[in-house]
């Protein structure tokens, strides 16, 4: 394995790894406010399920780079259309998931063919 495609393989992983922290910080904003501890953490749960699928689609694409390359770009063009009324979150949402779609498919494309 060429020593480009070992850090592409690498540096979508990681890409991947910081965009689900970002997508998770989105639930700290559910401990501001006058809700109770139950309603908290229930709300805490529900913003975290994106970053939480993410993590999934790392956890799948691990071995198969064309699966993370494709979920992540499913995932950028669905939220693009559910936010279109909204540019700057699908610029804020939509651009991080898309960028890592493309180094998924970057990785994917330079692997080396057996």
């Amino acid at each position: 394995m060429s020593v480009p495609a070992v850090l592409l393989r690498w540096v979508s992983r990681g890409a991947a790894f910081l965009l689900v922290g970002f997508l998770g910080l989105f639930a700290a904003d559910t401990f501001t406010g006058t809700s109770d501890g139950v309603e908290r953490l229930r709300d805490a749960l529900l913003h975290l399920l994106p970053a939480i699928a993410c993590l999934l689609i790392v956890v799948v694409a691990w071995r198969k780079a064309w699966i993370g390359a494709l979920a992540f770009g499913i995932l950028a063009g669905i939220y693009a259309l559910w936010a279109s009324d909204r540019p700057d979150w699908v610029l804020a949402i939509s651009g991080p998931l898309a960028l890592v779609a493309l180094l998924y498919g970057w990785a994917w494309w330079s692997r080396p063919r057996a």
